[in-house]
């Protein structure tokens, strides 16, 4: 397997806004173990659809999403791992989906001269329970994930992406936040 991921190619089956569960939907996916830390046992785990992408893969990076919301949830959980995954591998993640008003030289640097960069961090987030589409409007989309469960509690992640050059990008108007709530919460959530 690439360690970019093996991408699938375009289907044609992305959802239109004429689809009843154009928010709602999720697309079906293939998860793909791409990094793997055996001594701390974590691994970073990655979606993959042929209706939604990713489809292209640069400098060991996968990207390339449909314009729809499923495609931006891809690309905002394609983003959260690819960045926390540590090494190169994080900052060409990084380099790739960089926010439009940041400044790319730290990364070049460090992609220039890996030594630099910390490996491997000792922990991942695991495949998502669920996630919602809280905003959608073709060019920004924000996106929470229920990340992990203890009990009744759930962690959430909400990111933002923005579509730039024909692809989901970071947003510079807000990362990501994370917080708590309630699992009854995210009964209706889409579910890869």
């Amino acid at each position: 397997m690439d360690p970019a991921g093996d991408v699938f190619t375009d289907d044609g089956e992305a959802l239109t806004p004429d689809d009843e569960d154009w928010l709602t939907a999720a697309p079906k996916v293939e998860w793909q173990r791409l990094k793997e830390n055996r001594d701390s046992d974590t691994v970073w785990d990655f979606p993959f659809s042929a209706s939604d992408g990713p489809w292209i893969v640069t400098d060991g990076v996968a990207h390339g999403f449909s314009r729809t919301p499923q495609g931006a949830a891809l690309a905002a959980w394609h983003i959260f791992q690819g960045v926390n995954r540590g090494g190169v591998d994080a900052a060409r993640s990084a380099r790739t989906f960089l926010a439009p008003g940041a400044n790319p030289q730290r990364l070049d640097t460090a992609i220039a001269d890996p030594s630099i960069i910390p490996e491997t961090p000792d922990h991942s987030a695991p495949i998502p329970l669920g996630y919602t589409v809280d905003s959608f409007d073709g060019n920004v989309a924000t996106i929470t994930f229920a990340t992990a469960r203890d009990g009744d509690v759930v962690s959430v992640v909400t990111m933002m992406v923005e579509w730039i050059d024909g692809d989901w990008h970071q947003s510079d108007q807000f990362i990501r936040n994370l917080d708590l709530t309630n699992i009854d919460k995210i009964e209706d959530w889409a579910r890869w």
